[in-house]
């Protein structure tokens, strides 16, 4: 029963975030009334990529992730925020993309560095995302699974992901469940960990002005 419970919790997030951007995928990139935008990937993403490509295939997770591929983010709005900080928040039906990876929420905090700006067409550019923080009602998605959680924390820079708070990982038939979930994706390699004592990895709220 509890498994049967489990399964159902899985796809009731995903009916309820696959179908809001399911006109979005149909889409083109920079489709109407949407915020897109686009990084590249981090410095040492090519030394990661040939790393994880020496590595045998039985080795190789579920969740590997192309680090040099480029990073897109689709989303309704984009509030930039003040205060000297390089971060801009997304929100809506967010997506964000690398390669055949996907990162589904409702708000999506990005740090950047370098410069940023809006282009023609309405999408933002800015040189280098860094960091990525996903709020509430995650979803990523893979060629070879899924997992849901409250919250997700992307470090470009380290290409890992820290998942939290009730995460649920599906691969086929096999659902595993536990309040923690740090994937490697230049492997692809996931385990889940026990919650410490500390606080939630998640930042404060940052302060925001709409564009």
């Amino acid at each position: 029963m509890e498994a049967r419970a489990t399964v159902s919790r899985i796809m009731v997030a995903l009916a309820y975030l696959c179908g809001h951007v399911a006109t979005s995928v149909a889409q083109d990139k920079n489709p109407e009334g949407r915020i897109t935008a686009t990084f590249y990937q981090a410095q040492g993403a090519a030394q990661r990529s040939k790393a994880a490509a020496t590595l045998p295939d039985k080795l190789i997770g579920a969740f590997k992730v192309d680090p040099e591929a480029p990073i897109h983010i689709e989303a309704d709005r984009l509030v930039e925020v003040f205060g000297g900080a390089k971060q801009v928040v997304f929100t809506g039906i967010v997506k964000l993309q690398q390669g055949d990876f996907q990162l589904r929420t409702v708000a999506l905090t990005a740090t950047y560095s370098g410069q940023s700006s809006f282009g023609t067409g309405g999408e933002w550019r800015a040189e280098q995302l860094t960091r990525a923080e996903a709020r509430e009602r995650v979803l990523i998605i893979s060629k070879d699974g899924h997992a849901t959680a409250n919250w997700a924390t992307f470090d470009a820079m380290a290409n890992t992901m820290l998942m939290g708070d009730d995460v649920t990982v599906s691969r086929g038939k096999n659902v595993a469940q536990g309040p923690r979930l740090r994937i490697d994706l230049t492997t692809g390699i996931y385990r889940f960990e026990i919650e410490s004592g500390t606080a939630s990895p998640q930042p404060p709220a940052p302060q925001i002005r709409p564009q």
